[in-house]
């Protein structure tokens, strides 16, 4: 007796024509994920790499001293009056932007220190206030430490200050103070000083006033300790000898 006929069906092959189409469509997708991915991705990482050499170039500090002021007051005969300086801090932009609290684009002083640990990254601001010959004229100063940010993450604000701090009045004829781009103190990792320029008469230096340093020094707590030298205190030394001490 003969075997009944099985159920099972024969299908036909598939098209090469429509196995074709299918591998294209899914190329097509994949490509347009690719190049959307590419729009979001591409920019960011372009961005993230300037913000990271820009950080470089503020903990390298490459500021030639004395050669352009960062801040200017004068004194008007009864105020205080301000000068907005032309120069720029490189890499200060990108990097306050990044790291906050507000954008910033000229600072006294950028650049790394350590007091003993890992490197900080270290921005100062400074304005001098002048009131004349019968009261000691000023500087203000608005300091940040950070913990400097990577590929993956921002900056760490580990500190932030104001501080006032007053200096000898100002001699006969002196009518401005000029803040100069600071540079990191020879032979002392945590320190760094920022030049305060003589005044004017007329138009001429005043001959005798003796240059000022505002010399400011990163301690373990990650705080900053500031204070005003005279030509006479050793700006060079390890252990100024300055008067005018604020920690």
């Amino acid at each position: 007796m003969d075997a009944p006929p099985s159920s099972t069906l024969d299908y036909a092959p598939a098209s090469p024509g429509r196995r074709v189409i299918v591998r294209w469509v899914t190329w097509g997708i994949l490509l347009l994920a690719a190049i959307g991915s590419g729009w979001v991705v591409i920019p960011r990482v372009v961005l993230q790499a300037e913000r990271v050499r820009a950080q470089g170039e503020l903990l390298e500090n490459r500021a030639t001293p004395g050669t352009e002021p960062v801040a200017y007051a004068s004194f008007m005969g009864s105020r205080s009056a301000f000068l907005a300086a032309s120069t720029t801090t490189p890499g200060l932009t990108t990097f306050t932007t990044w790291a906050g609290p507000r954008p910033r684009h000229l600072a006294a002083y950028a650049g790394g220190r350590t007091a003993g640990g890992e490197e900080s990254l270290v921005i100062v601001y400074v304005q001098p206030v002048l009131y004349g010959p019968s009261r000691p004229s000023e500087v203000q100063i608005e300091a940040y430490v950070y913990a400097p940010g990577g590929w993956t993450d921002p900056p760490t604000l580990l500190s932030q200050s104001i501080t006032t701090i007053p200096f000898d009045t100002m001699p006969e004829g002196q009518l401005a103070v000029l803040v100069y781009a600071g540079t990191p103190t020879a032979n002392d990792p945590s320190a760094f000083d920022v030049p305060l320029g003589p005044g004017y008469e007329g138009g001429g230096m005043v001959d005798d006033h003796r240059p000022l340093t505002l010399r400011g020094r990163l301690l373990k707590n990650d705080s900053l300790r500031f204070e005003i030298l005279e030509a006479d205190d050793s700006p060079d030394s390890s252990a100024p000898k300055g008067r005018n001490r604020v920690k």
